[in-house]
C-alpha cells in the first residue's frame, strides 16, 4: 500500500504476499502523516515493498531535497498498532549509493529475518559525509547529521515503534560516518561499526600530514570538497575536518561497543581505509583505559561488496546484543580479534 501526504492511498498488489499494514484503516495509516520531529519534518509517503520491507518517505526542511527515503525492515510482530517498542539498527550507505544499496547487495533481508530489531536504512546523497555542509560558510541544508540525528530518530520513534536504544554501522563513507556520528553524540548510539571506511581523513596513507587532506568528500559528485567541510588549510575550517575526523575523536567511543575492519588486498580506496582503520584500532587501544573493540583485517578482500558482506555478517551478533536485540552473540569470524590490550600508539603531530 502507498500512502501519501494527500491523504490517498493505493493498493499494490504482489502476487502471494500479504502486506504488512494493508488491513489498517485509512484513518490508521494517515495518522502517521500527522507524524513530525520538532522542526517540522514529517512522514510525507509509504511504500510497502514485501511483508516486512516499509520505505518511508520524509519531507524535511534541512535535506535540501523534496523528499528522502528511508527503507525499514521491521521485525517480526510489528504493527501499525503494537504497544511495545523495538531497538534500532541504522545502516549507513557510502558513496554514489542509496537507500536500496544493502537490499540490492547484502544479505541485510536474511540477517535481520530474525532479529527483534528495526533496522534503518536511510537515504542521503552519493558525498553527504553524514554531515552538516559549511557551504563556503553559509551553512544551510543539507544537514545530514541533524537529519539522521535528530530528525530521523524522532520521526521513527514517534510514528514506528522505535525505542531510544540505537546502534550505526556502514561501509566506506557510511563507515566514516558511523564511527563519527557516534563520536560526536555520546550516548546516542550503544555501538558503531565501520567496514573499510577512511578513518582519518586528514592524515596520508604515509601518516604525514598533508598539505591539502587525502579525503576529499564531495570530488565524486562534482561538488568541491571545500563545500563539505571547508578548506583543511583554513584554521578555523580545518576545526570542521577535525570534527569529522574518526581517528582523532577515538576516545569519544569509550561506553561505545566498536567493530572496525578492512581488507587488505589494496586499491585506492582501501588503500585509505585499511592503514586509517588499523590506526583508529591502535589508538583505541593505546587510550588509558583503552576502549576495547574488535578489529579485522580480511585478508584476500578489498573495497567492495565481497568485503562488507563478510564484514556485516561478523559484526551482526555483536551489534545485536549492544542494543538488547536477537540473535545477540560475539563476533567468531577468524579474521577478526578482540582488542583490550595497550599497544603503542602512532602519533598525533598534526
Amino acid at each position: 500500500m502507498q500512502l501519501t501526504a494527500a491523504g490517498s492511498a493505493q493498493a499494490v498488489l504482489l502476487p502471494g504476499i500479504a502486506l504488512a499494514g494493508a488491513s489498517q484503516s485509512l484513518q490508521t495509516l494517515q495518522a502517521v502523516l500527522s507524524t513530525k520531529a520538532d522542526d517540522g519534518a514529517r512522514v510525507a509517503q509509504e511504500r510497502w515493498q514485501d511483508q516486512r520491507t516499509l520505505d518511508v518517505g520524509i519531507a524535511s526542511p534541512i535535506t535540501g531535497e523534496p523528499v528522502k527515503w528511508v527503507r525499514l525492515l521491521l521485525p517480526s510482530g510489528w504493527t501499525r498498532d503494537a504497544t511495545a517498542t523495538w531497538p534500532t539498527l541504522y545502516l549507513l550507505h557510502g558513496g554514489v549509493a542509496g537507500y536500496t544499496i544493502y537490499s540490492d547487495n547484502s544479505d541485510v533481508a536474511k540477517l535481520s529475518a530474525d532479529s527483534s530489531a528495526i533496522i534503518a536504512i536511510p537515504d542521503t546523497n552519493g558525498c553527504s559525509s553524514y554531515s552538516d555542509w559549511y557551504n563556503a560558510g553559509k551553512s544551510g541544508p543539507p544537514e545530514w547529521e541533524t537529519y539522521l540525528t535528530t530528525e530521523l530518530p524522532q520521526l521513527l520513534e514517534r510514528g514506528y515503534h522505535a525505542s531510544g536504544v540505537r546502534a550505526v554501522a556502514g561501509y566506506s563513507m557510511g563507515g566514516q560516518g558511523a564511527l563519527k556520528l557516534a563520536e560526536n553524540h555520546p550516548g546516542l548510539y550503544r555501538a558503531t561499526a565501520s567496514w573499510s571506511g577512511d578513518l582519518d581523513p586528514l592524515r596520508t596513507p604515509d601518516g604525514g600530514l598533508a598539505g591539502t587532506a587525502i579525503d576529499t568528500p564531495g570530488l565524486i559528485c562534482g561538488k568541491g570538497f571545500s563545500a563539505i567541510w571547508g578548506d583543511p588549510k583554513v584554521p578555523a575550517q580545518r576545526a570542521i575536518w577535525e570534527r569529522n575526523d574518526p581517528y582523532l575523536n577515538a576516545a569519544k567511543l569509550a561506553g561505545t561497543r566498536v567493530f572496525l575492519s578492512a581488507g587488505d588486498s589494496g586499491g585506492f580506496q582501501e588503500n585509505l581505509a585499511q592503514p586509517t582503520t588499523a590506526a583508529t584500532s591502535d589508538k583505541l587501544a593505546s587510550l588509558s583505559p583503552p576502549v576495547p573493540h574488535t578489529y579485522c583485517l580480511f585478508k584476500g578482500y578489498s573495497h567492495d561488496w565481497t568485503d562488507w558482506k563478510r564484514a556485516m555478517a561478523a559484526a551482526w551478533p555483536l551489534l545485536m546484543s549492544s542494543i538488547g536485540a536477537t540473535p545477540a552473540g560475539e563476533v567468531t569470524d577468524t579474521d577478526c580479534v578482540t582488542r583490550p590490550a595497550a599497544v603503542p600508539a602512532a602519533s598525533d603531530a598534526r
